[in-house]
């Protein structure tokens, strides 16, 4: 168990404090590296471990080349060295690294250098199989060479007429040879391959030499074969010129094909079938640089599935496979031909839409891939919702980088998250400052970690009619000196952007925990406090082993069911499926209580407060705070209370900062309530002394006695 206080040297080890390098790294499909101007491995994403079987203690550190494949090296270390000495910032490199057993993968990296901090960033994709693949059509292409029946050998003239055709021609064309004798063979030729046959003719009358080249053949019933064709000039030696051609036709459309799939493999997503991330880039590059021509704006707008990881987990990635194509198709339904439909990776997709004259325009078809995503998706009889947030960048600069549209358009598609999803967001001045200033806040949290200086904090929950405090919420406080406290609205959602959140999480029920037990040593029955209360979020509900954890982590500070209390919110639980509704149902069997926190600011069905598996709710602060100000809030609040009590379940009341307010909310029946009438977050030496303090003075600010 980790210490109260403490956070476990491990959230900080194998990240970089870069930012940029962090998301390329963690959004790497197969393997990322960073590598030393020196050579030495500084980083290795998440993924590495698994994919070269090597623990991340035997990567980091060691020098890269060593993992490479000997014929594999030399190639390896030019690329290396155009990066460093500044000849190039991007370089493209094939090459096999070995695995811990001593196999081989091929991979295919893409190289960029970062020259301040001396370093290079390595993405690499996985292409074993493609190589594989090509390997087996070689040998097959090869064997085929030696013998196959269905050649034609036929001979022309000096004008191109077939004057000789072997009777192969009927299997490999459909034709019998005196159908074709006497016909040109640009009779047979597709019209688009006609100009490249007339160019290899010419070259053979002016060199005399063999050629050879792939041509798509006309057959009988209409279609057409691709067929490679040899030929062979016959030259007069009279004249010098050519008197003849003699061919040797082959039937290669399985190998066209398969070298069309490789190219198709190479240029779109498996999945879905939309373009990818390389053939993405390559379009907008092609619509900015037609802004040279044409006065237009170039759009482009990030998509990203809201809570699409509460999907995979709770129903399944097969699930989550069938949302995503039902995604594309949609998205391939609303877009405009012009338009390029990619996916992005994960659930992120991209559409580059030209030639829109306003951002007016580019907004109202953000709006309808909004609408046309928030329609339920039906699979196997049962409906799916994943909406979409959206984050729009636009430019009419053919000077604008393809790689800073697309950073500016994933800036925007976060806002829109954190301003409630389903939704779009427009990038501007504003939100660069915001970017930044995220940064900055994720900077401080990481030192906060690192330092020791996050700390959890505790709001007493007080008993309205005795006045009395019962239980206490614990709070995710982040003393930092250059900034002061830090509130946990402010720094949870880029926790959760970068990847901490479980871990503080975590760090916070521990420390919660070990506190609690402490206090009750120190004041007989813990001074009140029956319970503390933390928050759960979503991702922790829908993992099957949550509940045993939680168990166990109680039980390691001594403590039970008995002494917890958790919160979740409206959104939480309308994200989970039956996996989470049963965490909770164990949860209640070993005397957890479950409470619905800040009630009225999502969709507040009673359906939700019969299916959930609850004992209180907790009333948001925003209806507290207008209790005697708004008619229809104390309304509200009142009949909240009521319908709460209906159902046999607590009410708790949250942001009670007047005397008016309490008075009320007594008079309305509410069992308990948080606020700064009371106190304010408290550490655990202040809640002592505040536990500590004469019965009296909380029966006073209770308004009892």
């Amino acid at each position: 168990m980790v210490a109260a206080g403490q956070l476990p040297d491990k959230v900080l080890s194998g990240r970089l404090s870069d930012r940029f390098a962090g998301i390329m790294i963690e959004r790497s499909a197969d393997l990322a590296l960073v590598v030393g101007f020196d050579g030495q491995i500084a980083q290795v994403n998440a993924r590495g471990p698994a994919a070269l079987d090597y623990p991340m203690d035997e990567l980091l550190g060691r020098s890269c080349i060593d993992f490479v494949h000997p014929d594999d090296r030399s190639a390896t270390l030019a690329c290396f060295a155009t990066l460093t000495t500044g000849q190039v910032q991007q370089a493209d490199l094939d090459n096999r690294f070995r695995r811990r057993d001593e196999s081989y993968l091929w991979l295919r990296w893409r190289v960029s250098a970062v020259r301040d901090k001396r370093l290079l960033i390595c993405l690499a994709h996985d292409i074993t199989d493609l190589k594989v693949k090509a390997d087996e059509q070689s040998s097959t292409m090869q064997r085929d060479l030696l013998f196959s029946p269905t050649d034609a050998l036929a001979v022309t003239d000096d004008a191109g007429v077939f004057t000789s055709m072997s009777p192969t021609s009927k299997l490999l064309l459909g034709y019998m040879p005196n159908e074709l004798i006497g016909k040109p063979m640009s009779w047979l030729i597709h019209r688009d391959d006609r100009p490249l046959a007339g160019t290899v003719r010419r070259r053979m009358a002016r060199t005399g030499e063999i050629e050879s080249t792939s041509l798509r053949f006309r057959r009988k019933d209409g279609t057409y074969a691709w067929l490679e064709c040899r030929s062979r000039p016959v030259m007069d030696p009279a004249t010098g010129e050519m008197d003849e051609t003699q061919l040797a036709l082959r039937d290669i459309g399985d190998r066209v094909e398969a070298q069309q799939e490789m190219e198709r493999s190479a240029l779109t997503d498996t999945l879905t079938g939309l373009a990818n991330r390389t053939l993405l880039v390559d379009r907008l590059n092609q619509a900015l640089k037609r802004l040279k021509r044409n006065v237009g704006l170039v759009g482009v707008l990030m998509l990203d599935l809201d809570h699409f990881k509460v999907i995979n987990d709770t129903l399944g990635h097969q699930v989550g496979d069938s949302v995503l194509l039902d995604t594309a198709q949609r998205l391939q339904r609303v877009a405009r031909p012009d338009d390029t439909v990619a996916r992005f990776g994960g659930d992120e997709f991209v559409v580059v839409v030209q030639g829109l004259a306003t951002r007016a325009d580019l907004s109202a078809c953000a709006d309808r891939i909004v609408a046309a995503l928030r329609e339920p998706h039906v699979l196997q009889g049962e409906e799916v919702v994943a909406t979409v947030s959206i984050g729009i960048a636009a430019t009419s600069r053919p000077d604008h980088l393809p790689g800073d549209l697309l950073r500016e358009a994933d800036l925007a598609m976060y806002r829109a998250k954190d301003r409630g999803r389903d939704r779009h967001e427009v990038y501007g001045e504003a939100l660069q400052a915001r970017a930044a200033q995220r940064l900055h806040t994720e900077r401080v949290l990481r030192r906060a970690m690192s330092k020791g200086r996050l700390t959890v904090e505790y709001q007493p929950i007080i008993d309205l009619a005795s006045g009395l405090p019962i239980e206490a919420e614990a709070v995710l406080r982040s003393d930092d000196i250059d900034r002061g406290q830090s509130m946990p609205e402010r720094v949870l959602s880029v926790a959760e952007e970068s990847g901490l959140l479980p871990v503080i999480d975590e760090w916070v029920r521990s420390t919660a925990f070990a506190q609690l037990g402490s206090l009750r040593s120190h004041l007989a029955g813990g001074g009140g406090i029956e319970r503390v209360a933390v928050n759960v979020t979503a991702r922790e509900l829908v993992s099957s082993d949550f509940p045993a954890r939680l168990s166990a982590s109680l039980r390691e500070a001594g403590l039970s069911g008995r002494d917890l209390s958790i919160e979740v919110t409206e959104q939480v639980l309308l994200q989970t499926s039956d996996s989470a509704i049963r965490s909770l149902v164990e949860l209640r069997k070993i005397g957890v209580s479950i409470g619905l926190d800040d009630f009225g600011t999502g969709f507040s069905s009673l359906t939700h407060l019969q299916s959930f598996p609850l004992d209180f709710l907790k009333i948001d602060r925003s209806f507290v705070r207008r209790i005697g100000v708004d008619r229809h809030s104390h309304k509200i609040v009142a009949a909240i209370i009521n319908l709460a009590h209906a159902l046999d379940l607590m009410v708790v009341a949250e942001g009670i900062e007047t005397d008016a307010q309490l008075t009320a909310l007594r008079g309305f029946g509410c069992d308990r309530g948080q606020g700064f009438l009371f106190a304010r977050s408290l550490g655990p030496a202040a809640l002592v002394s505040f536990l500590e303090g004469p019965a009296a003075a909380w029966g006073s600010a209770a308004g009892v006695g």
